[in-house]
């Protein structure tokens, strides 16, 4: 028996090894295939896969990834049968329906579809040039830019509706229409809901979460799903039950142009303005509309544009490198210590312009991020770390500076983020209602954080759910937006924090984040965080000439966005002249000569915070001829030699101390120097000026900046002890009750007691169509003992509807049915809030 056992064990072992050698064997074969692979095609130590979409440009990529082979999946999973403008024209002449819609009646006496013959000659004959029309064999341009100016047929769309719901079998299924903008979809919405059989919805990114999610239900029974949207859907949604497509063709599209300053001072130098126009949509963006139907059943997509033009429009969209700003991704290649900017990205897969890069880097060399020879400063670095744009980040360091930090963070998170309704359909209510919450500020950018700092207070009051939201309804707040400021404050603060910038404090556990550190002692100081403002937009600065007319360096007439809080504000209100904006815009207009500019997110600012926080030393000069001082060589106030040169004096101690701050942030010497320099600063922001000695009044800051209101934990526990001893008072009036009614007189009492209104509905837990995704209401009971001696287990309150445990006392609760059960013993006074959910 010894002997078989070594013998099994040995022939065991043997098999093992033949195992392991079989396996390295294989092993090694393979590595070397793969290495094999890589030498073969150039690629060095690493194996690369790319995998794409259908619109990707392959033959670039390739090119790029040295001869990267390529794959080609023909087809679709389900068939598309696809209609262009002549054929769908056709068919209604055929059924002599054309008569009515324009499109269809003027392309039966033109070879070309009008729609695309744009008015604007000059306009279409550059388009022209560049291959953007004209014969199939002409060469197709990769990118093209051509505004669209000829007007929708929406009889053509409604037809093209009609013909898809009649030639289909519609059950458990939709059509998408793919239209260019806001304006356009609820155009198209009005026409078609005079059908009663359409159940019409829109997708766009005005339209709250809610509603876009309908988008993925069904149509209630007997009705057809007609989605109207804007290019969302070509790639970032995808809904399922998408049976038809119709495409007018366009598209917004978003860009920034630099040109040549149309004033006397500016004609020099080169300004940069975004603009948002309608072009017609490239070849790509029309594959991928038509690649919506046919994922899960067999469809139809209706392009309302002619073969032609399918054939001659530019390939592809402009990639956003090379119609976007580069001042972010300049930044980010000189923090990761990647060499020159524009030698970089001259290696990209297609470069960027060298004057895009060049204008990028003079900005951030005027912002104060980067020095003449392209290295970073001490502030740039900081800018690095923070996910926003390089100007908003130095809001946010000079507000933590300047002792206004919470200010600063709720302004930067509301730049990226609208937190009023943005429903086109009351834009107008929203406007007013913004213009109320400046409080007489003349800010867009208070607006926005008096409607936060608002928002706060009344979620500390804590106001029942029901009375909550329709105080919420009525200012025209816009919940998720707010809760979407609430994280991005924290992460920038938390961003701060960790770099030791905020010294050791500690990021607040409130979910509606604010900041009630010391950095944000004079966050309420409306001079203050204007200049702050100032700090970060710079030289962004318009002078106001009358109603809805101002000018800059650029532009002898911009106007103000029609959603900006000075869109109908009177002359005789305005007591500041200056005015620092986010950005310049042109609009989709009558032409390049005629279009209008206007300028967004709109802040009056004073004199000093011009001075001390936005022009260099370098940008401040004195005209010894007129005795004047003059700024960005625009901007002219009246002011002696000595007191300017007193001025420069002092912000050159101003740059040394930011610089010193940023450079050592725990240094106790400079931060004691930092907080008497910025109460220097603090007190001239907010000196009223007089602008010359013909002026009867001054350049003021008026307004106030509402104050936020964090968690308060004594009023927690005042609002817990109330709806315990309410809830104690209700037991104590049904034993009284129950005693009266044992007595035989108790009958009027218990029927009063049944309508008399419970504790749980009035903190709104008793609808749960009223509660929120985000929120938890709980009632307050408390379980009576004979036994002084066991605990009691009380179901705390929430406090304010959208605050939430961070789970810190997990050992002092339960989870009973989904309930958290706080246990607490009698003589505990204080509520931990944490542990209330």
């Amino acid at each position: 028996f010894i002997i078989l056992h070594c013998v099994s064990c040995f022939l065991i072992f043997i098999c093992c090894l033949f195992i392991i050698y079989i396996s390295f064997f294989f092993f090694f074969q393979a590595e070397d295939g793969i290495r094999d692979a890589q030498e073969s095609r150039g690629l060095g130590d690493v194996y690369k896969r790319q995998l794409m979409s259908a619109t990707l440009q392959s033959e670039l990529f390739s090119k790029f990834f040295r001869g990267a082979p390529v794959v080609n999946v023909e087809g679709y999973v389900y068939p598309v049968k696809e209609l262009f403008l002549e054929d769908i024209a056709r068919i209604a002449d055929e059924r002599n329906e054309s008569a009515l819609i324009p499109s269809f009646k003027e392309y039966s006496s033109k070879e070309d579809n009008p729609m695309l013959q744009a008015p604007e000659g000059e306009n279409w004959n550059k388009f022209k040039s560049r291959g953007g029309a004209g014969s199939a064999s002409m060469a197709r341009p990769r990118y093209g830019f051509m505004e669209a100016t000829s007007e929708i047929d929406y009889g053509a769309v409604q037809y093209a509706v009609n013909y898809i719901v009649r030639s289909l079998e519609m059950t458990d299924s939709s059509i998408l229409v793919f239209l260019p903008g806001w304006d356009e979809i609820i155009r198209a919405k009005d026409i078609m809901d005079k059908n009663p059989k359409y159940h019409l919805l829109l997708l766009h990114s005005s339209v709250n979460a809610e509603e876009q999610l309908k988008c993925f239900e069904p149509a209630p029974e007997g009705k057809v799903k007609i989605i109207l949207s804007t290019n969302i859907a070509e790639s970032g949604v995808t809904i399922d039950d998408i049976k038809g497509v119709v495409d007018v063709g366009r598209a917004k599209e978003k860009s920034f142009v630099m040109r040549k300053g149309r004033t006397n001072i500016g004609k020099h130098e080169m300004g940069q303005m975004s603009q948002l126009v309608t072009v017609y949509a490239s070849r790509a963006n029309c594959i991928q509309r038509r690649g919506r139907a046919g994922r899960t059943r067999e469809g139809t997509c209706v392009r309302l544009y002619t073969k032609n033009h399918f054939d001659t429009v530019a390939e592809f969209q402009t990639p956003e490198m090379l119609r976007q700003p580069l001042d972010s991704l300049c930044l980010q290649i000189l923090s990761l210590g990647l060499g020159d900017p524009g030698v970089f990205l001259n290696k990209a897969l297609e470069p960027p312009s060298v004057e895009a890069v060049e204008a990028a880097m003079h900005r951030l060399e005027d912002l104060g991020a980067v020095t003449p020879t392209r290295k970073l400063t001490p502030l740039g670095l900081k800018l690095s770390k923070l996910p926003v744009a390089p100007r908003v980040g130095k809001v946010i360091l000079m507000g933590a500076m300047l002792r206004c930090l919470d200010s600063a963070l709720t302004i930067a998170s509301t730049v990226e983020v609208e937190v009023f309704n943005a429903s086109r359909e009351v834009r107008e209510a929203t406007r007013i209602q913004k213009e109320h919450l400046s409080n007489g500020t003349q800010s867009d950018h208070i607006g926005s954080l008096n409607a936060y700092n608002m928002f706060t207070v009344k979620c500390a009051e804590n106001g029942p759910l029901k009375e909550l939201q329709d105080h919420i309804n009525e200012n025209g707040f816009f919940i998720p937006s707010l809760r979407v400021v609430s994280r991005y404050k924290k992460q920038f603060f938390e961003i701060l924090a960790q770099s030791g910038f905020l010294g050791k404090q500690k990021t607040p556990k409130y979910q509606v984040f604010v900041d009630t550190s010391s950095y944000s002692d004079h966050a309420q100081n409306v001079g203050l965080v204007k200049a702050i403002l100032v700090a970060g937009f710079f030289p962004n600065v318009a002078m106001y000439r009358g109603k809805r007319l101002m000018r800059n360096k650029f532009e002898n007439l911009i106007t103000p966005s029609t959603a900006s809080v000075l869109h109908r504000t009177s002359p005789e209100e305005v007591k500041n002249p200056y005015f620092v904006y986010e950005e310049m815009v042109r609009s989709a207009a009558q032409g390049e000569g005629n279009a209008k500019v206007n300028v967004r997110g709109i802040s009056a600012v004073s004199l000093w915070s011009i001075l001390l926080m936005g022009a260099s030393n370098s940008q401040v000069a004195y005209r010894d001829d007129m005795n004047l001082g003059l700024v960005d060589d625009w901007l002219v106030f009246r002011a002696s030699f000595d007191n300017l040169d007193l001025l420069k004096r002092f912000k050159a101690l101003l740059s040394k101390t930011i610089i010193k701050k940023l450079s050592f942030p725990e240094d106790v010497d400079n931060n004691a120097l930092m907080d008497k320099v910025a109460d220097i600063v603090r007190e001239l922001v907010s000196i009223p000026t007089k602008p010359n000695n013909i002026a009867e009044g001054t350049w003021e800051e008026i307004g106030r900046i509402q104050e936020a209101k964090p968690w308060d934990v004594d009023r927690t526990l005042e609002f817990t002890l109330e709806a315990k001893n309410e809830e104690e008072k209700k037991k104590e009036e049904e034993a009284a009750k129950k005693k009266a009614a044992a007595e035989g007189g108790g009958t009027a009492a218990a029927k009063d007691g049944k309508d008399a209104p419970k504790k749980s509905e009035e903190w709104g837990t008793g609808n749960a169509d009223e509660k929120d995704d985000d929120t938890t209401t709980t009632t307050t009971s408390s379980s009576s003992s004979d036994d002084s001696k066991k605990e009691d287990v009380v179901e705390e309150p929430v406090a304010c509807l959208l605050y939430t445990s961070d789970a810190a006392d997990e050992e002092d609760s339960v989870d009973l049915g989904g309930r958290r059960i706080i246990k607490k013993k009698k003589k505990k006074s204080k509520i931990d809030p944490r542990s209330i959910i």
